[in-house]
C-alpha cells in the first residue's frame, strides 16, 4: 500500500532539505473543485520538488495529472477533461517578495509556515481548468441537435403566404 500523502507540508523545511514528494490524492475535501465536478471520486497524481533558488526564494516545482468529469457548457452533459500541468511556484511571505520574484515563477503568498497539501494541489487544478469546458465539435449532443434544427427550414409563415395568394 502506497504511503499516505502528508496532510500539511512545510515548504521552507522541505526546500532546505531539497525534498521531493509524490503520490496520489483524492479530490474529496477540495470544496471549490467539488462544486465544479460531476464525479467527486477523481484522483490526482502529483510530484512536487522543493528547493531554494540563488536569491533564497523557496521554489516548488513539479506537475500534476488527473481526469475530471465536468459539465459541457453547451449541452450540460458529463465531459471528461484530462489535465496535466507543470507547476512552478515561488513561495513568498509578502507583497515586496512578489515584486522581486523571478518572472518564471507563479507567486503564492504563504499563509504561514505550512500549507495543506490539498489546498496547494486544488489551487493548481483550478488554475488549469478550461474557462468553459465543451465537447469537441461534432461530439457534443447540442451541436448535433442544432444541425438537425438548421436542416429543417420550414417557414411557419408559408401558410399565410398561400392564403394571401388565394384571396387575390
Amino acid at each position: 500500500m502506497p504511503p499516505r500523502p502528508p496532510q500539511f507540508i512545510e515548504p521552507a523545511r522541505l526546500a532546505d532539505e531539497a525534498e521531493t514528494i509524490s503520490g496520489k490524492l483524492g479530490i474529496e475535501g477540495m470544496q471549490r473543485l467539488q462544486a465544479l465536478v460531476s464525479e467527486p471520486e477523481a484522483q490526482v497524481e502529483y510530484t512536487l520538488s522543493f528547493a531554494r533558488d540563488e536569491r533564497g526564494f523557496i521554489v516548488i516545482s513539479g506537475e500534476f495529472a488527473t481526469v475530471l468529469t465536468l459539465r459541457c457548457q453547451r449541452c450540460l452533459e458529463p465531459l471528461p477533461v484530462s489535465l496535466q500541468k507543470a507547476i512552478r511556484i515561488g513561495w513568498v511571505t509578502g507583497v515586496e517578495d512578489v515584486r522581486r520574484l523571478p518572472a518564471d515563477l507563479e507567486p503564492m503568498l504563504a499563509p504561514g509556515t505550512r500549507i495543506a497539501l490539498k489546498d496547494l494541489i486544488e489551487e493548481e487544478i483550478l488554475l488549469g481548468l478550461p474557462m468553459a469546458p465543451v465537447h469537441a465539435g461534432q461530439e457534443c449532443p447540442a451541436t448535433r441537435l442544432m444541425q438537425a434544427l438548421k436542416e429543417k427550414k420550414d417557414n411557419p409563415f408559408a401558410v399565410l403566404k398561400d392564403m394571401k395568394l388565394n384571396k387575390e
